[in-house]
């Protein structure tokens, strides 16, 4: 397939492209060495070795220990796993809280548990986007099971005070579980000082496939908390059983290989700080939501009054950026996010989220302002 000529992609926080490296790595295991890692002949002895490489480079990659390690499809995959382990242990203490900004794969995952019972928090977030320690202080006391916050959200970049909320929620006697997705390939951070009990990822957020990502867990198989929710053949020590995903595991550990340095990061916010810059000198009224707080460096996340972010997307067909987040850019009330920051339903419906990766160049984000600019511009033109 062809990439249309002059189209500009800013839209990595839903999917990033895989690098080179990354699509040469995975290469030969879709072939020449497809073997099933639990054979025990020498085909599936070569993938074994693999999979228990890539282990060994991702554990590595987060200052974490190889069997803390379990490889699934992704994040959604590992979020979902530890609402059902903690809903399958039978819990004393029925209270859950999670942030109300979390991604669905979190939020539905709570939701789901009130209807057998348990009683869920969704705890307040500032103006700025993040969450309110006075209210989770409240909230997080003791008979709570389990607090979920995201490390960044995938919205606003906005970076959440997870080591503080763990230690609530480990004061409290709760299981402390981290989406931390977007954070990945974007802020320094060691899961062995995170404080999390558990963590999830994905590999297509940093440039590697889709359909692969692992869970963290800092207790590991033997002595997690929770039953295996799961049922199969054992692999991943019961944790997530089925065949491996062979080269996708492959692809997600060279991409942790090729995690940018602090480097790289600070040029990210550079750019991107320029890009607000123009923005905000192009459109006075514009606002960036979560500007004060800290946030990834690769995030923008804009509200352009008088310029309905679903018609701005419309008639800029070669901008790739959105609305929301990937599963919420549909939703034409706006972000629900955005809401939870005190938005209104106008300004989260007027709002857009631009999000560079380290494939970005400068050149790239200022042909968006233009584009950005200039489209609202005429929509605003139009409803004089």
């Amino acid at each position: 397939m062809k990439i249309p000529e002059g189209l500009v992609y800013l839209d990595n926080n839903a999917t990033t492209a895989c690098f080179p490296e990354v699509v040469e790595a995975m290469a030969p295991y879709w072939s020449a060495a497809f073997g099933n890692a639990e054979s025990a002949h020498f085909a599936g002895r070569t993938a074994r070795r693999a999979v228990e490489a890539a282990r060994a480079t991702v554990a590595g990659a987060l200052d974490a220990d190889p069997g803390q390690i379990f490889f699934t499809s992704g994040a959604t995959e590992g979020n979902n796993w530890i609402f059902q382990a903690f809903a399958d242990s039978k819990p004393a203490a029925r209270r859950v809280a999670v942030s109300a900004i979390e991604h669905k794969s979190v939020l539905n995952a709570a939701k789901r548990l009130e209807a057998f019972g348990f009683e869920v928090s969704f705890l307040p977030v500032t103006r700025d986007g993040v969450v309110d320690l006075a209210a989770a202080r409240e909230a997080i006391r003791p008979g709570t099971g389990l607090v979920s916050v995201q490390l960044a959200n995938n919205e606003t970049g906005v970076v959440q005070p997870v080591r503080e909320l763990a230690a609530l929620a480990h004061e409290a006697g709760a299981f402390f579980h981290c989406d931390a997705v977007q954070a990945l390939g974007k802020m320094p951070f060691s899961l062995a000082n995170l404080g999390v009990d558990s963590a999830a990822f994905s590999a297509h957020k940093i440039h590697g496939p889709k359909g692969a990502g692992f869970l963290f867990l800092r207790a590991g198989a033997n002595r997690f908390p929770f039953p295996m929710p799961l049922a199969g053949g054992g692999q991943e020590r019961g944790v997530r059983p089925g065949t491996h995903n062979v080269p996708g595991i492959v692809g997600l550990a060279k991409a942790m290989e090729l995690l940018p340095e602090s480097s790289a990061l600070a040029r990210m916010k550079a750019m991107r700080d320029e890009f607000e810059k123009a923005i905000l000198a192009a459109i006075p009224d514009c606002r960036i939501n979560g500007a004060e707080a800290e946030r990834l460096p690769n995030t923008t996340n804009l509200v352009i009054p008088g310029s309905p972010s679903e018609l701005m997307l419309a008639n800029m067909p070669l901008l790739c950026i959105s609305s929301g987040s990937a599963c919420n850019s549909g939703v034409m009330e706006g972000s629900f996010v955005l809401r939870q920051m005190g938005l209104s339903a106008e300004e989260a419906a007027s709002s857009l989220r631009v999000s560079g990766s380290i494939l970005t160049s400068s050149e790239e984000l200022m042909r968006a302002v233009s584009m950005i600019v200039t489209t609202s511009q005429h929509i605003r033109s139009m409803a004089i």
